[in-house]
């Protein structure tokens, strides 16, 4: 008989929506390596500021993990309006990303014959450049000045990678199929935008009301005792027609069924002597490591209004910083009275090396870029360092095929949840989870 029938292997974001949903229907349990759940999604306190170590905010469209916080009875915070302005750096000024058509065409981000060049987009070829890069893709429907200066530094932004590296598929997959249905990226968003009720509101970032944090928090609490932390898994093996999980602590426990919620290289060890040629499929992918540095400083300090979302770095200007968030803008409870946060991105593909730098190093490489581009004056209250090697899996040109494999060789009863999977937003992570609790409480 099974001690379970079903033990999901990692307690992140993934992990837990997908215990969660099945915890009515089915006998689950939850087994993770650290000592606290959650995964990336980190809020910590200090010093009266209030500060996220992974993901700052959820999209608008985040609707399963909207349903999620409903289910747990946890209050959302809606991103003040003033948060929607993003900016990108030209040069060593910051200048808004145009939000509508007009926008753009007044924008000093482009010049007159990229606008031209952006405005003949509907007559490019329907169907090419879809399989390719994402630089491919910019390149023939976009031109080579709306890459360089706006999709390369939102590629570095959202997967701290390059454009020329990573699958369009499987990066944007909404932007093949929006080509694919309306003809053209300016066709597709006048239909979204005529589709949109006259009148309605713009929608909004948002987060739970606690921070980013306060999301696995609930769903470690609503688990209980059917979660387990600080208790690794070591091996995993077929026991007749159930698999057997070897833990690090107490007698090894078998299940119906498995579900590998954890990164990609311990998923790949894990599923060696399940499935090798699955395995196999993640031997070769590469991940992105990414340093956060947050300052928190006196308003009187910084000369920037801080009116936005943020901004993000072209690769062309050689900066070590991705990107800067505007942390205390997004969610005003993050610094005390008369403070802000901000935070600064560093690494990426764009500069592995700097993992390898010191904390206090990294931390004045944040201090000079804030210096230049937000005109902070003396020391920050707050400097706060944190580090996420091989955090970002790399959607390359061959992640489509790799993505084929890992379905098709999985054993039947093993399953795989995380970001190197469909996606890296925790958006994407929760949707995933909940439709595959879905499928699994599903009549056979």
């Amino acid at each position: 008989m099974a001690d379970a029938d079903v033990i999901v292997v990692g307690a992140g974001v993934s992990g837990l929506a997908c215990a969660h949903a099945l915890a009515a229907a089915r006998e689950v349990r939850v087994l993770e390596a650290a000592p606290q759940a959650g995964g990336l999604v980190r809020t910590v306190e200090e010093l009266g500021f209030r500060r996220e170590e992974g993901p700052e905010a959820l999209p608008p469209n985040a609707d399963a993990v909207r349903a999620l916080c409903g289910e747990l009875a946890l209050p959302v915070h809606e991103v003040p309006a003033a948060a929607a302005r993003r900016y990108v750096r030209r040069g060593e000024r910051l200048l808004e990303v145009p939000a509508s058509p007009p926008a753009l065409l007044a924008s000093p981000l482009f010049s007159p014959l990229g606008k031209l060049r952006l405005l003949c987009e509907p007559l490019r070829a329907r169907g090419r450049a879809l399989d390719g890069s994402i630089a491919d893709f910019a390149r023939h429907r976009l031109g080579h000045e709306f890459l360089a200066r706006l999709v390369d530094p939102l590629v570095g932004g959202i997967h701290a990678g390059r454009p020329e590296e990573l699958s369009l598929r499987a990066c944007f997959p909404e932007a093949v199929e929006l080509v694919e249905r309306h003809g053209s990226v300016v066709s597709a968003l006048k239909a979204r935008a005529r589709a949109r009720a006259p009148g309605a509101p713009r929608p909004t970032l948002w987060k739970p009301a606690g921070g980013m944090q306060a999301l696995p928090r609930a769903l470690a609490a609503a688990l209980g005792a059917r979660l387990e932390l600080a208790n690794p898994v070591r091996a995993l093996a077929r026991e007749g027609a159930l698999f057997r999980v070897e833990r690090e602590h107490g007698p090894a426990l078998t299940a119906r069924t498995l579900v590998l919620a954890t990164a990609a290289a311990p998923a790949r060890a894990l599923l060696a002597p399940l499935a090798p040629e699955a395995a196999s499929a993640l031997q070769d992918l590469v991940a992105e490591s990414l340093a956060s540095v947050a300052l928190g400083a006196r308003r009187a300090d910084v000369a920037h209004p801080l009116d936005g979302f943020g901004y993000l770095v072209p690769s062309t200007l050689g900066s070590p910083v991705l990107g800067t968030l505007f942390s205390s803008t997004l969610w005003p409870g993050a610094a005390p009275e008369g403070c802000v946060l901000v935070r600064s991105l560093l690494g990426g593909a764009r500069h592995a090396e700097l993992l390898a730098r010191s904390d206090g190093e990294l931390a004045a490489l944040a201090v000079e870029e804030a210096r230049a581009r937000l005109g902070l004056r003396g020391e920050p209250l707050l400097v706060r360092v944190a580090r996420w090697p091989a955090v970002i899996p790399r959607f390359d040109l061959a992640h489509p095929a790799r993505q084929a494999a890992l379905q098709r060789e999985l054993t039947p009863g093993v399953h795989l949840l995380g970001n190197y999977t469909r996606g890296i937003g925790l958006a994407c992570l929760v949707r995933e989870a909940r439709l595959l609790a879905a499928r699994l409480v599903a009549p056979a």
